[in-house]
């Protein structure tokens, strides 16, 4: 049986009402999948081999597992293999930084492809997407665990970080 947690299943709501029509995860799991089936939704799914097909303004829903998923054939697991190129994933992120906002939710900001690519669009730009950027973090985090390359987006115009609530309690 699947343990969808409340996080999930906020994502999910939000998905629904079409205020948000993207997911970006790089977890391995189906639980956003699960969470969206509550609302008979089923997404686009995407993986890092296909995220070129990503477009920052879809009719319908997009779920994009940036590591590959846990029933793909090919997974982005091992340092060598995640620091490889996400195949159209800067274009996308431009493109959604031209409009629309974004919102991370339980991600530290590792050096990785999404991290590395988000921290050059953000320097380049010299502020956060046009709706702001909101990290979410535990509220237990401290700052100091945070990666270095997330501590430096947060000092630009529109990041936002967000302490919150453990998410599966």
């Amino acid at each position: 049986l699947t343990h969808v947690g409340t996080e999930g299943m906020g994502i999910a709501a939000l998905m629904n009402a079409r205020l948000v029509k993207t997911m970006l995860t790089t977890n391995f799991d189906h639980l956003q999948n699960a969470a969206l089936s509550y609302f008979n939704e089923y997404p686009a799914e995407l993986t890092a081999d296909t995220s070129n097909n990503l477009t920052s303004e879809p009719n319908y829903l997009q779920l994009a597992y940036l590591h590959g998923k846990g029933t793909s054939y090919r997974q982005r697991q091992t340092d060598s293999e995640v620091k490889t190129t996400i195949p159209g994933f800067q274009g996308f992120l431009e493109q959604s930084f031209q409009r629309g906002g974004l919102i991370v939710i339980g991600y530290r900001g590792g050096d990785e492809t999404p991290m590395d690519l988000l921290v050059k669009i953000i320097m380049e730009r010299q502020r956060g997407p046009g709706r702001s950027l909101y990290w979410i973090i535990r509220e237990q985090d401290n700052n100091e665990e945070l990666s270095p390359s997330l501590k430096q987006i947060l000092n630009y115009e529109s990041v936002y970080l967000v302490k919150a609530h453990n998410a599966d309690t």
